[in-house]
């Protein structure tokens, strides 16, 4: 119950205070203070910030303030209406996740023809002056797997260049790079790094 109850942003003590406030019915804060066993400061406090909340209500008895906790049934009204505003705010959030989708993107790309793909889609996607990061590269394993990839990596060098795309490979020590490019700095780890 507790738990539940702290998704209506209320802290322990405000929940002790909210479950004593069901019990006593309507209650002034020396009533609160005596049956929780907080001092009256703090309750004053936390039943103002209870009320902020839609936790608590106050009347006026006496010209003394009395609070009563919002009745169980109210909740599930309370939920909704915080649930109806979430939804409305998630089309903005959206709208800020798509900026920073196309700020940072991550791909991990497989197959014998993947790395035509990747730098095809590199080419298309970025803009003037971008930047490439690559992890785990070997040029010699990749001429292997594709006879067309040293004359792809030509043509993909050519358009970096142009682009003034930099680009920065990090590959095993052991790694064989056949063609080095102006635009792209290399790092090297030892082999059981990656």
């Amino acid at each position: 119950m507790h738990r539940e109850l702290k998704e209506f942003g209320l802290t322990d003590n405000e929940i002790t205070i909210y479950l004593a406030l069901l019990e006593l019915g309507t209650a002034n804060p020396a009533e609160v203070t005596q049956k929780t066993g907080f001092s009256r400061a703090y309750v004053y406090d936390a039943l103002e910030r209870m009320q902020e909340k839609e936790m608590v209500s106050s009347v006026l008895k006496n010209n003394k303030k009395h609070y009563t906790a919002t009745e169980p049934k109210r909740l599930g009204e309370l939920a909704g209406q915080r649930l109806e505003k979430i939804r409305r705010l998630i089309p903005h959030l959206e709208s800020l996740q798509k900026v920073s989708r196309e700020e940072i993107r991550v791909e991990l790309h497989r197959g014998v023809y993947v790395y035509k793909t990747l730098l095809q889609d590199i080419i298309s996607t970025l803009k003037h002056n971008g930047e490439v990061l690559i992890f785990g590269i070997d040029d010699e394993t990749l001429s292997q797997l594709d006879k067309h990839y040293l004359t792809n990596l030509k043509i993909y060098f050519s358009k970096l260049q142009k682009l003034s795309i930099k680009e920065k490979v990090i590959a095993k020590r052991s790694a064989k790079i056949i063609k080095e490019s102006k635009t792209t700095a290399y790092k090297f780890l030892p082999g059981k790094v990656i």
